[in-house]
């Protein structure tokens, strides 16, 4: 019976049009030759592995969205994490500029304060009064 064979084979694969003409097939010529138990024995063995089939699919997408659930969380509390460095560096950084400002106004009032001819060091001395020649190198 050639709808037989092809329906059998349906059981151990995925459901396509020629397999369900095959199993329409099968269900016609069980009933020329009066066998409808074979056929409703081979659908429910068909939906039995499909639902397996189905049920593996679903788990695997339950175990997906889990994963990805997790990560996004992860990547959200890292995301939380960085927002909150970066709020800390943007207040050192108006500190340091603060302090910066603080500085140049000292520097400007201590050289214009500083007397005449008056030599400024690299590490901030000076000497007052200086008449020499400076040679840098």
């Amino acid at each position: 019976m050639r709808g037989g064979m092809i329906a059998e084979t349906c059981c151990n694969c995925e459901c396509t049009d020629t397999k369900s003409y095959a199993l329409n097939d099968l269900f016609l010529a069980s009933l020329i030759h009066g066998d409808v138990n074979l056929v409703l024995r081979q659908m429910e063995n068909t939906l039995r592995n499909h639902t397996s089939q189905f049920e593996k699919v679903l788990q695997a997408i339950v175990e997906t969205r889990t994963t990805l659930e997790s990560k996004i969380g992860a990547v959200v509390a890292d995301v939380g994490l960085l927002r909150a460095d970066q709020r800390v560096l943007a207040d050192r950084v108006s500190e340091m500029q603060k302090d910066l400002g603080g500085l140049a106004l000292q520097e400007k009032e201590t050289i214009t304060s500083l007397p005449r001819n008056t030599l400024i060091m690299e590490d901030g001395t000076y000497i007052a009064g200086f008449w020499g020649r400076v040679c840098l190198g």
